[in-house]
């Protein structure tokens, strides 16, 4: 449990079952806290210029990739530490909110955009066609899983990855509205035999 004052806003967890957790007070961000296996808390990243992280990510190598609905990622080192720009997108009109790697290490990031993007680990950028107010990404058995909203419809769309460079055509795979109507997808994860859960603003939050 947190103070009654902070809102736990993104979340993320590395291969030795640390989480990694971003805070918000009062509407304004209040840092990132580190929980280890045993439950404890310290902290692992300073409030910085953000008003809150949308969206964590540990990466490859142990540190943080972090989203704040603007078109630059950002990176706390693995032991911890302020957050630095890390990749900055030229389209000036994106908003990253969401991401995810594969398994090559290239990380997809999407938010409230026309197009999902791909960041290789050398940081350069490919940009894909997809329309949507994406707040959820998920890669899960060589695809990219995007939920969010487009027409005013809540939706999960499945987009095949073929590499950094390519992918194939987008697939809705869950109306979500037909089922919630008025209801909003903002996370998405897989079991290891492929159930997915969607984090919701549903009174049954996880569907």
């Amino acid at each position: 449990p947190f103070g009654d004052f902070y809102v736990p806003y993104a979340i993320s967890s590395d291969a030795a079952g640390n989480i990694f957790v971003s805070l918000v007070s009062n509407s304004v961000g209040a840092g990132i806290k580190k929980i280890d296996a045993t439950g404890a808390i310290s902290d692992f990243a300073p409030k910085g210029a953000e008003t809150f992280w949308s969206g964590l990510q540990v990466a490859p190598d142990g540190s943080i990739i972090a989203t704040r609905n603007v078109r630059a990622l950002f990176q706390i080192p693995a032991g911890g530490g302020p957050a630095a720009t890390w990749v900055v997108l030229a389209d000036r009109a994106a908003k990253l909110v969401a991401m995810d790697y594969d398994k090559d290490g290239n990380l997809w990031a999407a938010g409230d955009n026309p197009k999902v993007y791909s960041i290789k680990p050398d940081k350069s950028v490919n940009s894909f066609d997809f329309v949507g107010n994406i707040r959820a990404t998920r890669v899960f058995s060589g695809a990219l899983y995007l939920g969010g909203a487009r027409d005013g419809n809540e939706k999960v769309w499945r987009v095949p990855i073929v590499s950094a460079d390519q992918v194939g055509a987008d697939e809705e795979i869950f109306d979500f509205t037909a089922q919630f109507p008025g209801k909003r997808i903002f996370s998405i994860e897989f079991a290891a035999d492929g159930d997915m859960y969607i984090g919701t603003d549903d009174d049954t939050g996880i569907v």
